[in-house]
């Protein structure tokens, strides 16, 4: 368990990749947020840019549909007639999302202090810098999470920037941020993911059927896997199961992330080592009902006849803007079940 209320800097990467913090762990992580009385800190820098995301991938999916539409029209003579949000929608729908996480959010303005003191970050090349790569914009977040540590009791950043890290999948602050952060005396925490702080945060994990779960997925995903293998001349074997699982607002509901791994079994050439990788979350409620599936990605690999690695991996979009009206996360909730 976390010590001292959390302060909870969110960096772009993940307010995209959890499609503006409505997806399912996303969920569980604004509802512990809320239970332990925490903030959500959103720097100026973060929000202008989560913005303008919404509004690139909005418009990137509106395009794509309308791409689908016309070739649709092209081999029926006709396309369902469907109305596609504006230029300015997605924008307008971050600003709702934003205004329905008010009671949690803590902004931060850029500052000249700010500004100068990124500057001098990318100029020296220290972290979030590195040789060849300067990182303005991170070095003003570092800054902006600087400030609030300063004035509160804790501040837990979560970004996937390396960065900000030791090494590439390290989850400790880089050196030089470390020791900035000691010399102060400020509380600064890293996590790259929202499950990894909620797991600090949550403690007991939550117990579920993991297989029973696992077979409903795998049910959901079957016109996923199997193409997926066929395509390459394997057809499924043993499965391996990974799941976390976070509570949310809801004793009755989950949220979960998923890994399923099979084995692959040749069916034309003898190729060995082969598997098949499925990732994702959803959420979970009574009787392993499974809504709000989203595939993060599919990996598929094997050994080549000549004993090359061979790999194929497929990336699902996470970057849905939101445009509706979001239920707003009250700060006194009913406690889950934790154990």
């Amino acid at each position: 368990m976390v010590a001292g209320v959390p302060y909870v800097l969110v960096d772009t990467n993940l307010w995209i990749s959890h499609r503006l913090l409505t997806s399912p762990v996303a969920s569980s992580f604004l509802y512990f947020l809320a239970r332990t009385e925490g903030l959500l800190v959103v720097p100026e820098v973060v929000e202008r840019e989560v913005r303008r995301n919404a509004e690139r991938l909005g418009a990137e999916a509106v395009r794509a549909i309308a791409d689908g539409l016309s070739e649709i029209r092209h081999y029926l003579g006709s396309a369902p007639e469907v109305t596609l949000p504006k230029s300015g929608q997605f924008e307008a729908g971050f600003a709702r999302r934003m205004a329905s996480l008010s009671d949690l959010v803590l902004r931060v303005g850029f500052t000249e202090q700010h500004a100068r003191g990124a500057l001098d970050r990318v100029i020296d090349g220290t972290p979030p810098n590195a040789p060849k790569n300067q990182q303005f914009k991170d070095s003003a977040i570092w800054e902006a999470a600087l400030e609030v540590a300063s004035a509160r009791d804790r501040l837990d950043l979560l970004t996937a920037d390396n960065g900000f890290y030791r090494d590439p999948g390290s989850p400790e602050l880089a050196p030089p941020l470390m020791a900035e952060v000691a010399q102060r005396g400020l509380r600064v925490h890293a996590h790259r993911r929202l499950e990894d702080w909620i797991s600090e945060v949550q403690g007991s994990t939550p117990a579920l059927d993991r297989e029973a779960i696992a077979d409903v997925i795998e049910r959901e995903l079957r016109d996923t896997i199997e193409p997926a293998t066929t395509k390459h001349g394997f057809s499924v074997g043993g499965r391996s199961v990974s799941i976390e699982a976070f509570a949310t607002e809801h004793p009755w509901q989950l949220a979960i992330t998923f890994g399923l791994t099979y084995d692959l079994m040749d069916n034309v050439a003898s190729r060995a080592g082969g598997t098949l990788a499925v990732t994702g979350e959803c959420f979970v409620r009574e009787g392993s009902d499974v809504a709000a599936l989203h595939l993060d990605r599919l990996d598929i690999a094997w050994t080549g006849d000549s004993g090359e690695p061979v790999a194929h991996n497929t990336v699902f979009g996470r970057g849905v803007a939101h445009l509706g009206g979001a239920r707003q996360i009250p700060l006194e909730v009913r406690s889950a079940p934790l154990s």
